[in-house]
């Protein structure tokens, strides 16, 4: 497995940056467009409403397998309440949206400190 890891300030000028690097990394398995998409949608998301976004940090780490490949984004965990289940087609409707039309699996992993999105993506 080849892990690639890279840690960037939560701004909105690091989504293309971060979004370029996936897309170089999957492209040669023909998902470089989704992983592109997904990454920018996870990085975005992280920008927008992680307490990162209060001058933190946060990571991206593609893992690449034979057959599979996994995008993760960590970030400093939400900064407001969970949005609640009656009102989330008014929230997150690009998240949802994109990660389910482009991944072919992916979650939330949410700890105290932190959380991470990640998504996976199959070929051969």
């Amino acid at each position: 497995m080849d892990v690639t890891t890279i840690t960037f300030p939560c701004k909105p000028e690091s989504v293309g940056i971060v979004r370029t690097l996936a897309r170089s990394l999957f492209d040669r398995f023909e998902r470089g467009y989704e992983a592109e998409l997904i990454t920018s949608e996870l990085v975005t998301n992280s920008v927008v409403h992680s307490r990162s976004r209060y001058g933190g940090r946060v990571t991206a780490r593609f893992t690449i397998g034979e057959a599979s490949g996994r995008i993760e984004i960590v970030d400093d965990g939400p900064a407001a309440e969970p949005i609640p289940a009656d009102q989330i087609d008014e929230h997150r409707r690009g998240l949802r949206f994109i990660v389910d039309t482009c991944a072919d699996k992916w979650g939330q992993d949410a700890e105290t400190s932190q959380t991470t999105y990640w998504a996976e993506l199959h070929w051969g």
